[in-house]
């Protein structure tokens, strides 16, 4: 499929998954509606392939910039340790453990692609996380703290998907390049997040 169909296509089973979760009165999560949604699509014969940059560039941004723009700045601040903690460091042990338990689960497959399923599957969605829970009675702290983890645990997912990868693919792994990619990742991307931050317009 083209590009322009497969966006189209996506936007219409988002659309569709919003008219469901009205009709179902929020008490399907709209996630749930949306992984249905794309099965049928799938079992009907749809070949969608969509390309990670275009997922990265089109629709990652926009919606990490919703989330963060609504994010108190307060809150943050407070809970800023336990939500690094979570974002960096929950997510690189949830790599190793989840990749040693699939591994023990299903030993035909070796532990780099073990790890590289757990890598992917580690970092938590702060759209689905928000979708999940709206509409329950949640502590306004719990969500603040879960919101801020989602925001920043895709830079050690990423890396860790990446260099799981690659000694997959080629049976070689460097500790210290993935440290040094992870630190330009992670620290790049708040610096670019705070000179933006700095120049956005204020009332």
């Amino acid at each position: 499929m083209l590009t322009i169909e497969i966006i189209l296509l996506l936007l219409l089973l988002t659309a569709v998954s919003s008219l469901l979760t009205l009709r179902f009165r929020q008490k399907v999560p709209q996630p749930v509606i949306l992984i249905a949604l794309g099965v049928g699509a799938g079992l009907a014969g749809m070949n969608v392939r969509l390309h990670p940059e275009l997922f990265m560039f089109v629709f990652l941004p926009p919606l990490l910039f919703a989330d963060a723009f609504r994010m108190p700045l307060r809150e943050f601040g407070q809970l800023r340790g336990p939500i690094l903690f979570l974002a960096f460091g929950l997510v690189v042990l949830s790599t190793l453990l989840c990749g040693y338990a699939i591994h023990w689960i299903l030993p035909v497959l070796t532990l780099p692609v073990c790890f590289t399923l757990a890598a992917a599957l580690s970092p938590t969605d702060t759209v689905a996380v928000s979708s999940l829970i709206k509409g329950r009675r949640v502590p306004t702290r719990l969500l603040q703290l879960l919101s801020g983890e989602a925001l920043f645990n895709d830079a050690s997912g990423l890396v860790c998907f990446r260099f799981a990868m690659a000694d997959a693919l080629t049976g070689e792994f460097s500790y210290q390049q993935a440290f040094g990619t992870f630190m330009l990742v992670a620290c790049g991307g708040l610096a670019i997040g705070a000179v933006v931050a700095h120049g956005w317009p204020r009332d």
